[in-house]
């Protein structure tokens, strides 16, 4: 939703507001839509969400980045 809507509510702040207020009526918005309105959002999120879960199971099953964690393209040691 506030992908979608953030800058005609940034509009609807007005310049020289700190972000915080954008959010703040992005969240008015939000909770004054009808079950109806946020449904195509909500299906959008559980979409992402299963393709999220999926892509972290086949991470996981293949190792993860556990024995490279610390090393750049090179092999070498990263510095931290």
């Amino acid at each position: 939703f506030m992908k979608e809507n953030q800058e005609a509510i940034r509009k609807e702040v007005g310049a020289g507001k700190p972000a915080s207020a954008v959010g703040a009526l992005g969240g008015q918005k939000w909770k004054a839509m009808t079950a109806a309105q946020k449904k195509p959002y909500e299906d959008k999120v559980a979409e992402l969400k299963a393709e999220y879960l999926k892509a972290l199971e086949e991470w996981k099953n293949t190792g993860g980045d556990d024995e490279d964690q610390d090393q750049d393209e090179d092999g070498d040691e990263e510095e931290q």
